[in-house]
């Protein structure tokens, strides 16, 4: 299935909760509010692949089996984020510029590379 169709799909999951009468539940579940649904349709579902290789770059790979909680903050900050063109140039460039400029994880990424280190 083609990034057009997912997005198409995700758009009528949500429009089905509405319809439901679930919709506010299904995002207060997922830590969103109505107005995260268009930013994050139109990262799906590219932002996954962006925070996986990001991740691998990083060397925190494992990351999402560490700690759940950090990994949907992560997830989420990702998918509502409006520099995917510029994390996916970042992630093909050699040497990498600093990530801090863009990423909303970058923090995140600080800690858990940190902690990747102390673990070793």
């Amino acid at each position: 299935m083609g990034n057009a169709r997912k997005r198409r799909a995700m758009r009528r999951a949500f429009d089905e909760c509405g319809r439901a009468g679930v919709l506010d539940a299904t995002l207060a579940d997922l830590g969103l509010d109505k107005g995260d649904i268009g930013p994050l349709i139109k990262g799906f579902p590219g932002s996954e692949d962006l925070l996986a290789a990001m991740c691998r770059r990083m060397g925190i790979d494992a990351m999402p089996l560490q700690d759940p909680a950090i990994a949907r903050v992560m997830q989420r900050s990702c998918a509502l984020c409006t520099d995917h063109g510029r994390c996916a140039r970042w992630l093909k460039a050699d040497p990498f510029d600093d990530y801090h400029d863009f990423c909303p994880n970058a923090e995140l990424v600080d800690f858990l590379r940190k902690r990747a280190a102390a673990a070793r």
